[in-house]
């Protein structure tokens, strides 16, 4: 279960701050093969047989190196913050989304910084973040009125702020609206009835996953192989 909910948080991340980078200035080669390998390293850390602390330690000097190579590469600012989502070190998770929110002005950004300030225990600066990210998305909904995804963290973000009687009101207003993208909403009304704040902070913003089992040689063997270091960049 664990495992399952560790993969929504590195997928959900990953899709919304990745599509953020459009337009981004590609780094150079150098920089690039730092975070590939980095990033190969975290894919081993959250794979089948994960867990290995190394894996996360030698993704982290990586990934440092790649930002010392370009201080403004998007990419690698993603993938330290989801380094130090699984090392549960969350002051330095939200310093990461305090430098993707400058990169890219991705509302997303805020509402995840107030989610680990909602792990931390910090109501007030959980708060201000939804606040602030849900501001932004409005005013990109007035340029984009049918964009899903926008409507989609807008209705969350009402779940976070005001609860899910009024994330359900803003639902159906929404699809009053725009009923041909009812089903693009990612989720219905029962899951939104069926809300529950602490298990979606806890798997969407990291933390350690289950100590490592090493496997035997062979199996081992077999899943190295199919580690490949992703083109990204």
């Amino acid at each position: 279960m664990m495992k399952k909910l560790f993969k929504i948080f590195t997928v959900f991340f990953y899709v919304i701050a990745l599509s953020s980078c459009k337009g981004q200035y590609k780094p150079s080669m150098e920089c690039i093969v730092l975070n590939n390998k980095a990033f190969a390293h975290l894919e081993r850390y959250q794979g089948m047989y994960g867990g290995d602390k190394k894996e996360l330690d030698t993704a982290l000097t990586l990934i440092s190196q790649a930002i010392k190579c370009d201080s403004n590469y998007f990419n690698a600012y993603v993938n330290m913050r989801v380094i130090y989502g699984h090392m549960a070190n969350y002051n330095e998770a939200i310093a990461k989304d305090d430098k993707l929110w400058k990169l890219s002005a991705e509302p997303h950004f805020l509402f995840d910084k107030g989610m680990l300030f909602d792990k931390i225990n910090k109501p007030d600066s959980a708060k201000h973040n939804f606040l602030l990210a849900r501001k932004f998305y409005e005013k990109q909904l007035i340029k984009k009125p049918a964009n899903a995804v926008i409507i989609y963290e807008i209705i969350l973000l009402t779940a976070f702020i005001d609860g899910k009687e009024r994330a359900m009101h803003e639902y159906e207003k929404q699809v009053k609206l725009h009923p041909e993208l009812a089903s693009n909403f990612f989720f219905t009304t029962n899951e939104i009835k069926d809300f529950n704040r602490e298990e979606y902070v806890e798997s969407h913003t990291g933390g350690p996953l289950p100590e490592y089992i090493k496997p035997d040689k062979k199996t081992q063997e077999e899943y190295e192989n199919q580690i490949r270091i992703s083109p990204r960049y």
